[in-house]
C-alpha cells in the first residue's frame, strides 16, 4: 500500500514528517541532498572502467530518471547476496558496484544474472577466490585480510568507494561476521579516507543522539499516540493515556 514519492511530493513529505516529529531535520537535509545528487548526475559512463569487472555486466539502457552513471562513488555491497542489501537497486541506478558474497556459485549466479539483466550504464566487480579455483566470492569470515587489501589497493584506484556492510548469519555467526565486516571496513577507511559509510539499520542497533533529540522523544512519548488511541476508543475499549511505546 506503499507509493513512491520524488520532487516537490517528496519535499511535502519530508517537511510533514519533521514537522510531526517523525525524524530530525537533518534526515529530511540528507534525503534531498541524496535525490538532488542523483536528479543531477550526468547520464553518461564513467571513464575508465576498472579492469576487473564483471565481463557478464553488460550496460544497459540509460535511465530516464535520476541516476548513478558517471557518479565519483563506486559501491561496495558486503553481503551482495542479502534478500535486503541495495544491489539491484544500485544496479539498476547505473552504479558501479563491487560485489562481495561466500563463493558459492548458486549465488554468484543470480549476482551475474542480475547484473546483466539490470545494469543500466553501471557495472558489478567481485572478488574471486583461489582456494575455489578463482570462482567469484571471498569467506569474509575466513579470509578478510585478503578481501582488505583488495579493496585498498585494487578496486577502482581514484573512485570514492562507499563501504556497506550487509552481511547477514544466524546466532552468534552475525556477531562474527560483524566484527569481520567493521575489520575491513575500518582498515580499508583508513587507507581509503575520502570513502563513506553504510550500514543496513535495524531496532538493535544504537546510535549517539543530540540532546535535542532526546529531549523532543521524550517530549513526543509523553503526549502518547493520538491514533493509536482514537483506534482503539473505536474498537470498545479505553486508552491507557500512553499511546507511545519504547
Amino acid at each position: 500500500g506503499g507509493r513512491s514519492v520524488s520532487g516537490a511530493a517528496l519535499t511535502a513529505q519530508l517537511r510533514s514528517w519533521v514537522r510531526r516529529g517523525v525524524c530530525e531535520p537533518d534526515v529530511a537535509d540528507s534525503i534531498a541532498e541524496v535525490e538532488a545528487a542523483l536528479c543531477s548526475a550526468p547520464n553518461a559512463a564513467a571513464a575508465s572502467p576498472d579492469p576487473d569487472k564483471s565481463s557478464g555486466a553488460a550496460a544497459g539502457p540509460s535511465l530516464a530518471g535520476p541516476s548513478l552513471v558517471g557518479s565519483p562513488w563506486v559501491f561496495v555491497v558486503l553481503g551482495a547476496g542479502a534478500a535486503m542489501g541495495p544491489l539491484e537497486t544500485l544496479l539498476s541506478l547505473g552504479a558501479d558496484v563491487v560485489a562481495v558474497d561466500l563463493p558459492r556459485p548458486d549465488t554468484w549466479k543470480r549476482l551475474q544474472a542480475l547484473a546483466e539483466k539490470g545494469c543500466n550504464g553501471g557495472s558489478l566487480t567481485f572478488p574471486t577466490d583461489p582456494l575455489h579455483g578463482g570462482d567469484p566470492g571471498v569467506d569474509l569470515l575466513r579470509d578478510p585480510l585478503r578481501l582488505r587489501d583488495w579493496l585498498t589497493n585494487a578496486v577502482w584506484p581514484g573512485r570514492r568507494l562507499v563501504l556497506g556492510s550487509y552481511a547477514y548469519l544466524d546466532s552468534q555467526a552475525f556477531v562474527r561476521v560483524s566484527l569481520a565486516m567493521d575489520l575491513v571496513v575500518s582498515q580499508v577507511l583508513s587507507a581509503r579516507p575520502d570513502s563513506a559509510l553504510a550500514y543496513l539499520c535495524s531496532p538493535t542497533d544504537v546510535f549517539a543522539v543530540p540532546r535535542a533529540a532526546r529531549e523532543a522523544s521524550t517530549e513526543n512519548y509523553s503526549l502518547g499516540n493520538p491514533v493509536e488511541e482514537e483506534e482503539e476508543a473505536g474498537e470498545g475499549g479505553t486508552s491507557g493515556g500512553g499511546g507511545g511505546r519504547r
